[in-house]
């Protein structure tokens, strides 16, 4: 959902803006001049900012989604490249952008001095492929990968690794939840 309360579904044909009330979705036309092709424009998540921005993970990099004047429209944000798995924002407007490398970027988002974006950092994760970032109660990361769960310290970018050698049933991990009473489930 975006500040307007809109539904926004990605898939592996493109995004689509549903709307709840009669249940139907329309696909979102890119401009031609961005290159999308079918099983390229994978959406892999999508976040969207207090400011009211989309971000959207996709296998062609981060994608920023205007929705605020006339027909959406996208842009390529290339500063990283290559795949990009998901995404969190925190409250200090600090965009996570998880890889399909062993790489997880930090920014700023929206600083109207720096500008839409303003790196903050590129820091290397001990896991690829990192399917899903969780918050928790403290400045910590929860980030679901194929090597196993990481425990990311955002003071210290230092992560900690659980994996079947710390009782986890399975070293792949998909998705965790943060539930109302602060448990994270795996």
């Amino acid at each position: 959902r975006d500040h307007m309360n809109r539904l926004w579904v990605g898939t592996d044909r493109g995004l689509f803006r549903g709307d709840e009330i009669t249940l139907k979705t329309e696909p979102v036309i890119p401009d031609p001049l961005f290159n999308v092709q079918e099983g390229n424009s994978i959406f892999n998540h999508m976040v969207s900012s207090p400011a009211g921005k989309i971000y959207i993970a996709s296998n062609m990099g981060l994608l920023w989604l205007n929705t605020e004047k006339g027909p959406p429209s996208f842009s390529c944000i290339s500063d990283s490249g290559g795949i990009v798995f998901t995404l969190h924002i925190n409250r200090a407007g600090q965009l996570f952008q998880a890889m399909y490398s062993d790489y997880m970027w930090v920014k700023q988002i929206e600083d109207p001095k720096q500008g839409p974006f303003k790196p903050i950092s590129r820091t290397p994760v001990q896991a690829s492929r990192v399917r899903c970032i969780t918050p928790d109660a403290g400045n910590k990361l929860w980030l679901c990968s194929e090597q196993g769960l990481l425990l990311y310290n955002c003071n210290t970018e230092s992560t900690t690794t659980y994996d079947e050698k710390n009782g986890m049933s399975s070293t792949f991990t998909y998705a965790a939840l943060k539930d109302k009473y602060g448990f994270i489930w795996i």
